[in-house]
């Protein structure tokens, strides 16, 4: 079955493509656009399922990754996302990964919280660290989940010195918004080059993760044409891992913080 896009979404220029329309079975094997997908921590946890791509944990609390051997650099990774239908327990995180490379990489992180309240974060790891987040997690406003909805998400790393990096993100059948829930600047000059993109899922909470991720309608595509959000930075803003406390275009402090916290 050929990958469907959504609607006004597809381009002669995007780099890759998966609607995981392929037999169920284990592992992600080759995207819809013929990139082939990487397991770096093996692929245990990964099947097709009901054309979709599936990440469960079972009884293992380490993330889980997936890489698309795709590279870019000005990147825009659109794809949505649901939770498993009977799922039980906390909801691990979803991340994308782009310009992942041996320098680092930039990881954007969706959530569902309690009560279905949806968070965004965006956090960086350098080689061999652990990720730090760039600024606070940001709740939706006005978002909540419910099992068997479906949310498309947006996350963009736009330019360099600094590189902007942005998401959104809203439930499938209701209006794309036009703002940036979240916004933040990186002016460290480590991961400017081009890099793959991929998924990640963390565990989050201290009970056993039975709840599986749902991937769908990935789209990757070159973002060089893309302009940026104004966002003031502090006089003093050093250049270096994201910027001091500074309140952003989401009305979120921009200080770093682990990324193992709520979101």
């Amino acid at each position: 079955m050929a990958f469907a896009y959504p609607s006004g979404a597809a381009e002669a220029t995007d780099s890759a493509y998966d609607g995981f329309s392929r037999a169920d079975g284990p592992g992600w094997r080759t995207s819809g656009s013929g990139a082939r997908w990487m397991f770096p921590n093996g692929n245990g946890g990964f099947a097709i399922v009901r054309r979709e791509g599936m990440i469960r944990h079972a009884r293992t609390a380490t993330p889980k990754l997936a890489m698309l051997n795709v590279k870019l650099r000005d990147t825009a990774v659109l794809f949505s996302l649901g939770l498993e239908p009977g799922s039980a327990g906390p909801s691990p995180k979803a991340v994308a990964v782009v310009r992942k490379s041996k320098a680092g990489e930039y990881r954007f992180g969706v959530r569902v919280g309690t009560g279905g309240k949806v968070w965004l974060s965006i956090a960086k790891s350098r080689a061999g660290r652990k990720a730090k987040g760039l600024g606070q997690p940001v709740m939706v406003r006005g978002l909540r989940y419910r099992l068997g909805d479906k949310l498309r998400v947006v996350a963009q790393a736009l330019k360099r010195n600094p590189t902007q990096l942005r998401m959104k993100v809203w439930k499938i059948g209701t209006e794309a918004p036009s703002n940036w829930p979240i916004v933040r600047n990186d002016g460290s000059r480590d991961t400017e080059a081009r890099g793959r993109m991929g998924f990640m899922s963390i565990p989050t909470g201290k009970r056993r993760v039975t709840t599986g991720l749902r991937f769908d309608d990935l789209i990757v595509k070159p973002a060089k044409r893309a302009k940026r959000t104004k966002v003031a930075p502090p006089a003093d803003s050093p250049r270096g891992l994201g910027d001091k406390p500074n309140k952003d275009s989401s009305g979120s402090s921009s200080g770093n913080h682990s990324e193992s916290r709520a979101a």
